[in-house]
């Protein structure tokens, strides 16, 4: 069964979130103009025959798992302290190399948007 942890919830926060989700739905319409939009006025830059539209997404959240250092965010030339145990390995995209535990994930990278930052004002771990 998948729970959900919500460490620092309150009746404030989930009004709050159910308020902007409430909005998010409202906001469909105005998406799909702007979607039809960019579809119908190619950009100076755009290449004819190439459909740039993403096929699918995939968010992987690790609260809990694996810390970035661990993973998909290796540290090789850092400090032992900083670095973490295990090594890394290259991937099929030059110069990108993720963690030894991923093997298989290494030979498809070529296929994956690899997102390394982020910006939360929450002191929380796993954020």
């Amino acid at each position: 069964m998948f729970r959900l942890h919500l460490p620092d919830s309150s009746r404030r926060s989930f009004v709050q979130v159910g308020g902007l989700s409430a909005w998010g739905l409202t906001q469909t319409s105005l998406l799909h103009a702007a979607a039809d939009q960019l579809q119908t006025a190619p950009s100076e830059s755009s290449t004819v025959g190439i459909d740039r539209r993403a096929k699918s997404v995939i968010l992987v959240y690790l609260g809990g798992g694996l810390s970035h250092h661990d993973s998909f965010d290796m540290k090789p030339d850092a400090v032992a302290e900083i670095r973490g145990k295990y090594s890394s390995i290259d991937t099929v995209v030059p110069g990108l190399q993720i963690c030894e535990l991923l093997p298989m994930m290494s030979q498809c990278m070529d296929r994956v948007c690899l997102h390394r930052g982020g910006a939360h004002n929450n002191d929380h771990h796993e954020t």
